[in-house]
């Protein structure tokens, strides 16, 4: 059984009061309720990474907004806070060591679309980063002293051969691997595997890809007339769909390749047009 380090560790240094002080205030401001905060100072390994933050220059913001959300870069963490205090489902320990998993660990991950070869390196950077972050946010609520358990993580997951979805516990496969002895590497690479096949939020109805191919689909945007979507607009004489795009990145499909089979299994949806001509049958019948 995993535990949490004791509760009676003593505190982290505060560095200085003021440092301190402006840290939970902006906390504060950007939605925290009291137990929570309670939680960001009293856990050490927490505070820690938080001052590191701060000493690098990094900034805690908060803007008000209809929904709940956070991003955070090596720069700045910033919170989204609706009026309603309810709302803010983001505006907590969890999040904040997910959003320090992204601005201390795998600096990789903000590197410009430029400095990638092909699109699979540029979406392996950004998988990489999510899953040092998840990873961070696993082991950071994992020694939480106080405030509610965080340490349940469902996510919509994509199979990998099909358009299935599982809800998979992220931090209960992490648990399980730690527990079987798997290195960190191999960790972050099961990580990273799953991230590119999660749906991100705010996607906008009908559009289907997950990170993972919303990912290369952007890098081949910045390809100009070289690029996939350029490619299959050639052909088709009109731009991909949505649901054409995630076939392209899903499968690594070139476009006549994809039209082909379309235009064989009749036209349609072409994500069940594409599993209905596909020998493994159709999952989502």
């Amino acid at each position: 059984m995993l535990r949490r380090r004791s509760r009676t560790k003593p505190l982290a240094p505060m560095a200085d009061n003021t440092t301190g002080q402006q840290l939970l205030q902006a906390l504060q401001l950007a939605g925290f309720p009291p137990d929570e905060l309670q939680a960001v100072r009293q856990t050490p390994d927490m505070w820690q990474q938080l001052l590191q933050f701060q000493a690098r220059g990094g900034r805690l913001a908060h803007q008000t907004a209809g929904f709940s959300a956070a991003n955070g870069h090596p720069q700045q963490i910033l919170f989204y806070v609706p009026e309603d205090p309810q709302q803010r489902v983001h505006s907590r320990y969890s999040t904040l060591a997910h959003e320090l998993g992204h601005a201390l660990f795998f600096p990789e991950q903000w590197l410009p679309m430029d400095r990638f070869a092909h699109a699979e390196a540029y979406a392996r950077s950004r998988e990489l980063g999510e899953a040092h972050a998840w990873l961070n946010q696993y082991e950071l609520c994992l020694l939480k002293q106080g405030g509610r358990s965080e340490l349940f993580f469902p996510l919509r997951i994509e199979n990998a051969d099909d358009f299935g979805v599982q809800v998979r516990d992220v931090f209960g496969e992490i648990a399980r691997m730690k527990l079987a002895g798997d290195s960190r590497e191999r960790i972050l690479e099961h990580l990273a595997q799953l991230n590119a096949r999660m749906f991100p939020s705010g996607m906008g109805a009908g559009n289907r890809k997950t990170y993972g191919q919303c990912n290369r689909w952007d890098y081949a945007l910045q390809q100009g007339e070289q690029g996939l979507p350029q490619a299959f607009a050639r052909l088709a004489g009109r731009p991909a769909s949505t649901d054409e795009q995630k076939l392209l990145t899903k499968f690594g499909l070139q476009p006549q390749e994809l039209l082909e089979h379309l235009a064989e299994a009749g036209g349609g949806d072409p994500l069940h047009a594409w599993m209905q001509q596909d020998r493994h049958g159709n999952p989502l019948a």
